[in-house]
């Protein structure tokens, strides 16, 4: 039928996740490249373990992300996720930071989140991951004692 036509049609526009990958650069990139711009950067203060995180947390790099969380048993226990550089994050970054918290809780330890720019506070507020893991505003809060 000619004249009728869904309203969910794309008439010519690209789909979100296609505007996503756009804005992101995925195209002029292949996936390997792109799950290689996550960067991580561990550092130890005062026997915490801090991960710095710079870039987008997805599944094309959860492999990467959940390396650095779960790391050996000579790794400190206590974990603080430097969020300050996070550009995006999606469902995959949510689930290892839960497991991740679990994991460090069980040996002793625990997982704080520091410094979470307005997208990824977004998400860890909408998923109630805030309630469960402790989120700083600064990364010198999360080292205190006090959270």
């Amino acid at each position: 039928m000619k004249g009728l036509e869904s309203p969910f049609a794309r008439r010519g526009r690209p789909h979100c996740a296609e505007q996503r990958r756009r804005a992101r650069g995925s195209r002029q990139q292949p996936p390997a490249e792109q799950a290689a711009r996550l960067s991580i950067t561990q550092i130890t203060s005062a026997d915490i373990r801090v991960l710095i995180l710079v870039s987008e947390v997805d599944a094309e790099n959860f492999p990467l992300a959940q390396e650095a969380l779960l790391a050996p048993g000579n790794a400190p226990s206590r974990t603080v996720l430097d969020l300050g550089g996070v550009t995006f994050m999606d469902s995959s970054a949510i689930s290892i930071r839960a497991f991740a918290h679990h994991h460090t809780t069980e040996a002793g330890g625990w997982l704080r989140m520091a410094a979470p720019t307005p997208p990824v506070q977004r998400v860890v507020r909408l998923v109630g991951l805030d309630t469960v893991i402790a989120c700083s505003p600064a990364l010198p809060e999360a080292l205190t004692d006090s959270v």
